[in-house]
């Protein structure tokens, strides 16, 4: 892989003779980097979400139990 300067960024060399691309990628410690970013912003993201949801939850039942007194 290469960056917009055209250097170097990663290389995966495992495969003999012709590959395709898709099949390196998948198998390459690139991909496995890529996927463990991935699970770590979706689990952040999913916690942020949660997060927000128990204050949204709480606002309203401190909403609604000033409505009723």
């Amino acid at each position: 892989m290469i960056n917009h300067k055209m250097e170097l960024l990663n290389v995966f060399i495992e495969y003999p003779n012709s590959v395709h691309d898709a099949r390196v990628f998948k198998n390459s410690s690139l991909n496995n980097d890529l996927n463990e970013v991935q699970k770590v912003r979706l689990n952040t993201n999913y916690k942020e979400c949660i997060n927000t949801l128990h204050s949204l939850k709480n606002n309203f039942n401190v909403e609604n139990k000033k409505r009723h007194s």
